[in-house]
């Protein structure tokens, strides 16, 4: 639980990041096809945004002067001017991306430790006692008369021995020869699950 909890925390701090590089790629969108709709409205407080708004009204001058003249001077200004703000968007991405990648370092071995959580089965007692002194997401789905389906609950650990599946053997690919000269390329694997009890097998030709 306290796992899911400060991947919880990591998660709600890093969506920010994640809605301001949705932001500029629409922005590299709209540049690459020319068309400021794409964009708009531009948020003028923003330098990064105003200065895609006053590229975009530079280069519909240039385009205008492009067209009464067809002078190929203009057009290669125009290709410049396009590769210039394309330059500070792309800075602007790898800024966050920087930023991210720090905050993801500082969680220490926090991915690794979720990996493990990764379609586990909570006990709710469980997870309700350790929310006794905390609170998260994990924490409201146990508590709630219909959780959302986000996590998967039992109702005590024995129940967890009620729960089986078993996956089928999947179609092999066909038969090929190995790069030694042998045959191979035939795999088929089945996925057997009891609780939070794994048992895949894989057979290889």
């Amino acid at each position: 639980v306290p796992t899911l909890a400060r991947m919880d925390t990591l998660t709600t701090r890093m969506e920010p990041f994640a809605r301001q590089v949705d932001r500029i790629e629409a922005l590299g969108r709209a540049v690459t096809r020319e068309d400021s709709t794409q964009a708009i409205p531009f948020d003028v407080g923003d330098s990064l945004e105003e200065a895609v708004r006053q590229w975009f009204a530079a280069d519909q001058t240039l385009a205008r002067q492009y067209a009464e003249s067809g002078d190929p001077a203009i057009e290669a200004q125009r290709a410049e001017g396009r590769g210039q703000i394309l330059g500070r968007l792309q800075e602007a991405v790898d800024s966050v991306d920087v930023r991210v990648t720090e905050m993801i370092a500082a969680s220490g071995d926090l991915l690794t430790e979720v990996r493990e959580c990764d379609d586990v089965m909570l006990v709710r007692t469980a997870v309700l006692e350790e929310c006794a002194t905390m609170d998260s997401p994990v924490c409201g789905e146990a508590r709630a008369a219909t959780p959302s389906g986000r996590y998967r609950f039992v109702n005590a650990p024995e129940d967890l021995w009620d729960i089986e599946s078993v996956m089928p053997w999947n179609s092999p690919p066909p038969v090929g020869l190995t790069p030694q000269g042998g045959v191979g390329g035939v795999q088929t694997r089945s996925v057997s699950r009891m609780g939070n009890l794994v048992l895949a097998l894989a057979v290889r030709l």
